[in-house]
């Protein structure tokens, strides 16, 4: 049970993921080949091997120009999808699983891996985003490149239950359901109230954490606005900016201080490593999940929520998030791009809330079934 894990990322949540992924499918017997960029660093277990050829196509491009960021980072993916192409030949890998799919520029490179397809290499990928409603570049161009990005690809592997037809999925993909496992973070540096004393927040304080990218999806207007009017909550935005396009985050900060609650923000605007991530999370009382209403996936921060037990303030469309706060009961699920339905959740978490099913969560979403639903998939059903 050889398998080729194609992983063009040294950082974020689907480098986090991966790693738990690969680990867990080589304890289940498969042997796992991870092709990953010359500058990451990505542990390896007993059945996991790396290779590293690719380019990482999650770093900043300095670009001033949109367009010349576009076409490097195309440039990059095609690069990497003729390293991938090379190992392929080389070394008769019959099975190939993306850590994610991708159509990005998928009408020049897809082409390369059809050839493959024929040959009887199966190439399977990872679903975090069913919904592709991510625009680049004519309408046309984009559904052409959603089109393209599947048309290799025998398997996909996805959170939620989901019609294949009403996203695009065409038909003849075999489409399976693997959980999201709780991520794993080594301990931090420093305790939470080591993190407290740093940032000047009090011991008391109730801090709500914001973490991961910083981005218009997750709505942190609407946090700002709702804690103007809720004096005993505090807000922590702990992760990079996304960019992009996205507001910067001079502009919640602005708005922070014109609501007259930048006293009770703090903003720490770096990417956060993994040594680190505890320590945050054990800063503070509960996790925002406010994503708006287009965001229908599953969520990383959440499977650190899960690793730390802290509960979240969450919101989406539908979609793996709601599904797992709502039947496990892992926090307040509020409404989604709703301030009013945003403060009442907040001030129904200061009032008290049950205490999340955590076990129940983390056995019914365990890695090693995401390992044994891709294995059975891939190597012992026809």
């Amino acid at each position: 049970m050889d398998l080729l894990y194609y992983l063009p990322h040294t950082s974020g949540g689907i480098f986090d993921y991966a790693i738990a992924q690969t680990h867990a499918l080589a304890k289940v017997g498969v042997k796992v080949t991870v092709l990953v960029p010359e500058t990451g660093d990505f542990p390896v277990i007993s059945g996991v091997t790396c290779r590293s050829v690719l380019e990482d196509e999650t770093r900043v491009i300095p670009r001033s120009s949109r367009l010349l960021r576009r076409i490097e980072r195309s440039g990059s993916i095609i690069r990497n999808i003729r390293r991938l192409e090379k190992l392929i030949k080389t070394e008769k890998f019959r099975h190939v699983l993306f850590s994610t799919y991708t159509e990005y520029a998928a009408p020049l490179w897809a082409f390369r891996l059809r050839r493959f397809v024929r040959s009887g290499v199966r190439f399977s990928a990872i679903l975090h985003d069913p919904v592709r409603n991510y625009v680049v570049g004519p309408k046309r161009w984009h559904t052409w490149s959603i089109t393209e990005g599947y048309s290799f690809l025998r398997d996909i592997f996805v959170h939620e239950q989901i019609d294949p037809g009403e996203i695009g999925i065409p038909t003849g993909i075999e489409v399976s359901l693997i959980p999201h496992g709780p991520l794993a973070f080594p301990g931090g540096d420093d305790s939470g109230s080591v993190v407290r004393k740093r940032l000047d927040i009090p011991g008391d304080a109730k801090v709500l954490l914001s973490f991961g990218q910083i981005r218009d999806g997750k709505n942190l207007d609407l946090v700002i606005g709702a804690l103007r009017e809720i004096p005993d909550a505090w807000l922590l935005v702990a992760g990079k900016v996304a960019g992009g396009g996205n507001r910067p985050v001079t502009d919640y900060q602005n708005l922070a201080e014109s609501s007259g609650i930048a006293n009770r923000c703090r903003w720490v605007t770096d990417y956060i490593e993994s040594k680190d991530v505890a320590s945050y999370f054990a800063a503070a009382d509960a996790i925002l999940l406010t994503y708006s209403r287009a965001f229908r996936s599953a969520s990383g921060v959440l499977n650190a929520a899960a690793c730390f037990q802290k509960p979240c303030i969450a919101s989406s469309g539908a979609g793996p998030l709601r599904t797992q706060v709502t039947k496990y009961g892992l926090g307040v699920w509020v409404e989604p791009d709703d301030q009013q339905a945003l403060k009442a959740g907040i001030a129904t978490w200061l009032g008290g809330i049950p205490e999340p099913r955590w076990e129940e969560y983390r056995r019914e979403n365990s890695w090693s079934r995401n390992a044994e639903v891709i294995r059975d998939r891939l190597f012992v059903q026809p």
